[in-house]
C-alpha cells in the first residue's frame, strides 16, 4: 500500500517479490473488512479467519512502509511532500467512507481530527515520515527501544485513543522502525533461502490450526491487533502491556511466516496488481458496504454451512476489479517557495 511508489533508489528493476506480498495482504484487508460486515456473529471458524488476518496484516503492510525509507533518501522537502500526499488521501479516505451513508440518505458529518476507521492508516503513515525524517540522526536501537516502551505504556492511558489516531500512530509504530533498520535486499535474501521457507509453513500451519480450533475463545484477542483499545477498555480479561507485547511477538512470527512463504519471482496478477495497493485499499469498503445493503454478503453467508469460505475469492474478485484500472498517482506537490529557504537549511543542501 504504502510502498506504491517507494522502491528502492540502488534497485534499477522493481523487485516483484515484494509486490506480491502487497497483493496478498491487500486481499487480506478485504477478507478481514467483509468478515466483519458478515459473519462474526454466525461462523466460529471465520472468526478465527479474522483474528489470523488481523494478526499480521496491518503490522506487515506497515513494516514494508518502513523498509523502503532509508535514511539517506530522507530529506525536509521529500518528507513534507510524501506526508502532505498521505495527509490529501487521509482526507479522501475520510469523505469515501460517508458515501454510502449519503447515498442512503442518512445524516453525514465527518470528524478530521477523530477517526477509527481505516483513513487512519493514510495518517498514520504521515505521522511516520515526519517521525523518520526527525529522528534520522538518532541512534536505531535507542529510538526501536523507546518506541516499544512507549507502545506498551501506551494502553495504560485512557485519554490515548482515536484523537489524531494516536493510539494506533503509537502501537504501530515499532513495526514502522523494524523495517526502516533493515535493508529491503536483505530481507529479500533472507527469506530465498530454503530454512525461513520451512518455519514459515510451520508457523502458518499452527497459528491457523488453533486460530480455527479456538475460535471463540480467542475472538476477543482481536483487540491486540487493532492498536486502539486502552488497557482498561479492551475486551481481554485484565488485559496489561504483556498481552499486548505477546500480540507483538505473535505479529513478528506470523508477518515472518507469510514474508518467507511468498514467491519472489514475477507472479501474473500479483506481481502486477500488487503495485495497485492503495487504490484498492481506498475504494473497497464502500464496495463492501454496499454489498452488505443489497444483502449480497448475506445470500452468499446462507447459501450454505460453509458459506463463509466464499468470502475468500469474493475478496479476491474485489481486490482484482479495483486494481484492473491504473489510476493515476498523485501529482507530486509543488513546495511552497516560503518552505524553499527552510528546506536547504534542514537539507545542508
Amino acid at each position: 500500500m504504502a510502498t506504491d511508489s517507494s522502491a528502492p533508489q540502488a534497485a534499477k528493476v522493481r523487485l516483484p517479490y515484494y509486490d506480491n506480498v502487497k497483493f496478498f495482504l491487500i486481499v487480506c484487508v478485504v477478507i478481514g473488512h467483509i468478515i466483519k460486515f458478515g459473519p462474526m456473529d454466525t461462523a466460529s471458524e471465520a472468526r478465527g479467519l479474522g483474528v489470523f488476518i488481523y494478526s499480521y496484516h496491518m503490522p506487515l503492510f506497515i513494516f514494508l512502509s518502513g523498509l523502503f525509507l532509508k535514511r539517506e533518501r530522507i530529506t525536509f522537502a521529500g518528507t513534507f511532500k510524501r506526508a502532505a500526499q498521505y495527509l490529501a488521501l487521509y482526507a479522501l479516505a475520510k469523505v469515501l467512507r460517508r458515501a454510502v451513508p449519503f447515498m442512503l440518505g442518512q445524516p453525514v458529518t465527518i470528524d478530521w481530527l477523530n477517526e477509527a476507521g481505516l483513513p487512519w492508516f493514510m495518517f498514520a503513515l504521515a505521522a511516520y515520515y515526519v517521525l523518520a525524517w526527525a529522528l534520522q540522526w538518532c541512534n536505531f536501537y535507542v529510538v526501536g527501544i523507546a518506541a516499544l516502551v512507549g507502545a506498551l505504556y501506551a494502553g495504560n492511558v485512557p485519554e490515548i485513543g482515536d484523537y489524531l489516531c494516536l493510539s494506533r500512530v503509537i502501537v504501530f509504530f515499532p513495526f514502522f522502525w523494524l523495517g526502516h533498520a533493515l535493508d529491503a535486499r536483505r530481507v529479500t535474501e533472507h527469506f530465498a533461502q530454503e530454512g525461513p521457507k520451512v518455519a514459515g509453513v510451520a508457523l502458518i500451519l499452527l497459528a491457523g490450526y488453533v486460530c480455527f480450533t479456538h475460535a471463540d475463545a480467542l475472538f476477543g484477542y482481536r483487540d491486540l491487533f487493532l492498536g486502539r483499545s486502552c488497557y482498561a477498555l479492551s475486551p481481554i480479561p485484565r488485559c496489561t502491556w504483556m498481552n499486548r507485547l505477546c500480540g507483538y511477538a505473535v505479529s513478528l512470527a506470523l508477518s515472518y511466516a507469510i514474508l518467507a512463504i511468498m514467491p519472489q519471482g514475477h507472479v501474473p496478477l500479483m506481481s502486477t496488481y500488487g503495485t495497485r495497493t492503495l487504490q484498492v485499499y481506498l475504494l473497497h469498503y464502500e464496495v463492501i458496504e454496499l454489498l452488505w445493503v443489497y444483502g449480497v454478503l448475506d445470500a452468499v453467508l446462507n447459501c450454505d454451512k460453509y458459506g463463509w469460505v466464499l468470502f475468500i475469492p469474493l475478496a479476491v474478485l474485489i481486490a482484482v476489479v479495483l486494481s484492473i484500472p491504473k489510476l493515476p498517482k498523485l501529482p507530486k506537490l509543488q513546495v511552497p517557495e516560503m518552505f524553499k529557504r527552510a528546506t536547504s537549511a534542514a537539507d545542508g543542501s
